[in-house]
């Protein structure tokens, strides 16, 4: 098992609405489509944590965003998914990170805040929280490397294996 798929699993296991195994299964779809289009996977779960703690059921009563990724169908913009697609974890990241690489090549570097936003692209809480998911997911694959261990449900915390 890879050191992400260990800082993944510690994530998704401080959200109490998520069952081990579909944990896993967001954590091994986020993996293997992050770097199949070529994004960091710490990047891909943060964004996911940040939209649904990693739930493929979460659904945005505002926007009617849907899925770990909380992506919006139904627009001509939008991945062609289905309300029941989102559901399964591996199709529902699959489209959040196709939506990713569409923002990614239309505006490149400072894509990440349209991701959350839209056009406007001007969301700098979105990619803070973002950024500081990634930063708790290095320290916990840091923590791992270390012979230590994480996780209390509410908080991080390191103790020893």
């Amino acid at each position: 098992m890879s050191i992400f798929l260990i800082a993944c699993l510690t994530l998704s296991g401080m959200n109490a609405k998520l069952d081990p195994d579909t944990g896993k299964q967001v954590c091994e779809a986020i993996e293997h489509h992050a770097e199949a289009q070529d994004f960091s996977p710490e990047l891909i779960v943060a964004m996911a944590w940040v939209e649904s703690r990693l739930n493929p059921e979460a659904v945005n009563d505002r926007s009617g965003a849907r899925g770990v990724m909380q992506v919006i169908l139904g627009k001509t913009w939008s991945p062609n998914y289905s309300s029941n697609d989102m559901l399964d974890p591996w199709l529902s990241v699959e489209a959040g990170v196709l939506m990713a690489l569409r923002w990614r090549e239309k505006k490149g570097p400072d894509w990440l805040e349209c991701y959350n936003s839209g056009t406007s692209c001007r969301n700098s809480a979105y990619r803070r929280s973002v950024l500081s998911t990634m930063e708790s997911i290095a320290k916990a694959k840091e923590d791992h490397e270390r012979g230590l261990s994480v996780l209390n449900r509410d908080r991080y915390v390191c103790v020893e294996n």
